[in-house]
């Protein structure tokens, strides 16, 4: 069944394809001229702009050490403290307190 459902996607999309290539083939001049003045003014639009409005390379690492930061407090203060991991350094620190003071 999921072969057939590929078939029939692999057909459409080949058809879709040959529809649109056709299309863009049969542009006239003018059409065509004016399609390549937009991309260029685009190109050139993208070029020109400052640095400031392109989001640099560090944004994306700041964001990636904040996410890791914020895992990291959740996890630790997700903690119990009223667990028995807790209890018992309670009790080394009042083993090591009494042992220091005879």
């Amino acid at each position: 069944m999921t072969h057939d459902n590929n078939d029939h996607e692999s057909v459409f999309v080949d058809r879709v394809r040959r529809t649109l290539d056709d299309s863009a083939d049969n542009l006239d001049a003018r059409t065509l001229s004016q399609l390549t003045q937009a991309r260029h003014r685009a190109l050139e639009e993208a070029k020109s702009k400052p640095y400031a409005y392109r989001r640099p390379f560090w944004f994306s690492l700041v964001g990636l050490v904040t996410a890791t930061v914020v895992v990291f407090l959740a996890i630790f203060l997700a903690r119990d403290p009223s667990g028995p991991e807790y209890y018992s350094a309670i009790e080394d620190v009042e083993i090591l307190a009494a042992s220091e003071n005879p």
